[in-house]
């Protein structure tokens, strides 16, 4: 973020595509996957974005030159004037706040390990692997596959409980029917955010041993796979609503929660620069006051809190209806113990916290309006994909997996620079070998090539160029 208090605009370096995903197109269907993809101006590989602030040095003990390619870094889909944005608001989770991975999402996973072992679900022996899958997969409901899907909605690889298909059975079964993705589609469960990693993983083991048991059985009867997938996304619904994970979070915080000092200052750097904070979370009131105050207080000057920092507080902001639905707006008068107004209010205020609301709300707090607010999320879907199709906000999405791949690539570099030589050399040699091939055929047959090359110009340049659209050598 402190990108955005140095720089004018940003934009995307020429030759430079965006790290890890792909740019949304102008289409405006729902059930395009390029929509659900990113949908966003920005894309970041983490919250704080500061590694280009620190110039040098070292980032969590890799090797890789931060001051050439930092893992925290900032991808334009498009140019981006920030002088033009007045308002940004932020989500909280995975945003503000990060989470250790594998801490949070195996509690998650444990949690609904134990709900499913009471429904009889096998689930003994079963371990949370982090790595199995990641954000922008596909649940493929139907066939109890998690599938990886381009740009245009069509299946290139194909994952089955532990196992990747072949290049052949993907095309046997994606491919021959040129199966295309609708997410608006039941069998189609889009990984939107790393809440989702718990759920995959739970699928992909479960699908797993349940073909096992299948095989041992030789039972005739077919695998009801979207039975399974509900069953299990119907348990990690129940593990994050029971409130039991978000009590053990504020119990023990140091568990779950990645610290970062310089997130809460480059907050009060926007705020110093006349940009206008708003804090739009899914959370409930006492967990976001508690969370924030954990994570930020801690960094901020003397007589600052977390509250300094924003100019309006909404919590339970049931996203993405807080961008399309006109939803009630309930102030909260006691901090402390949480408590809101009886009489919902008709219009928001600087300086209060909500419960509720929608986004036309805030808009008509600050006086601002569409390209002049920008949201920054995780969420692929609720937070960056609904705010820019419905109310026109500029968007940011997290994505702390680049900070990965950004890194492997500053590894690769040289590697990569090479073999992308030997791929012209190899690219000229062929095209040599091709033009031999063709003129000696036409030498067998006769045919002359005196007139077909040469260094003189053409009789009339002038006719060619004029009535020639297209040159080519």
């Amino acid at each position: 973020m402190a990108s955005f208090l140095c720089a004018r605009s940003v934009e995307r370096p020429p030759g430079v595509p965006l790290q890890g995903t792909s740019a949304a197109s102008s289409s405006r269907r729902p059930s395009d996957v390029r929509r659900k993809v990113v949908d966003a101006s920005l894309v970041t590989s983490m919250f704080g974005l500061v590694a280009s602030r620190r110039g040098k040095g070292k980032h969590r003990g890799t090797k890789v030159s931060t001051a050439a390619h930092p893992p925290r870094r900032i991808f334009a889909s498009r140019e981006v004037v920030m002088d033009d944005v007045q308002v940004i608001g932020y989500d909280l989770d995975y945003t503000l706040v990060h989470y250790n991975l594998k801490a949070w999402e195996g509690a998650v996973y444990a949690q609904c390990k134990e709900i499913l072992s009471k429904k009889g679900f096998e689930v003994e022996g079963l371990e949370f692997d982090s790595g199995l899958v990641i954000r922008g997969l596909v649940i493929d409901a139907k066939l109890g596959n998690i599938v990886k899907v381009d740009r245009y909605g069509y299946v290139r690889k194909a994952l089955h409980g532990n196992q990747m298909l072949s290049v052949e059975d993907v095309n046997e079964v994606y491919g021959r029917q040129r199966c295309r993705v609708d997410l608006r589609e039941s069998r189609w469960t889009f990984i939107n955010t790393l809440f989702s990693v718990a759920n995959c993983c739970l699928f992909c083991q479960l699908v797993e041993r349940i073909d096992q048991e299948y095989k041992a059985d030789d039972s005739p009867l077919p695998v009801d796979y979207a039975w399974l997938a509900r069953s299990v996304g119907a348990a990690v619904s129940e593990a994050h609503v029971d409130g039991i994970l978000k009590e053990r979070i504020l119990e023990d915080p140091t568990e779950y929660v990645e610290l970062d000092s310089e997130a809460p200052i480059v907050l009060l750097d926007q705020k110093l620069a006349g940009k206008r904070l708003v804090l739009i979370t899914n959370n409930d009131w006492e967990y976001t006051r508690r969370m924030m105050s954990y994570a930020y207080d801690r960094y901020l000057p003397p007589g600052l809190t977390w509250r300094s920092l924003f100019d309006v507080v909404i919590t339970n902001a049931q996203k993405p209806d807080f961008w399309t639905l006109r939803m009630p707006l309930w102030e909260v008068i006691d901090e402390e113990r949480g408590l809101t107004h009886s009489t919902p209010r008709a219009k928001m205020k600087a300086g209060k916290v909500y419960c509720g609301g929608h986004a036309r709300m805030v808009e008509e707090c600050f006086g601002y309006g569409g390209q002049q607010v920008m949201y920054v999320g995780d969420h692929i879907y609720a937070d960056t994909n609904v705010a820019k199709s419905i109310v026109q906000w500029q968007t940011c999405l997290i994505m702390r997996e680049l900070e990965g791949e950004v890194r492997a690539l500053a590894q690769t570099q040289q590697r990569r620079k090479e073999l992308g030589e030997l791929l012209v050399r190899r690219d000229k040699l062929l095209q040599q070998r091709g033009m031999r091939r063709v003129k000696a055929g036409r030498q067998r047959l006769g045919i002359s090539t005196e007139f077909s090359f040469g260094l003189q110009p053409a009789h009339h340049p002038m006719e060619v160029v004029r009535w020639g659209d297209i040159l080519e050598d």
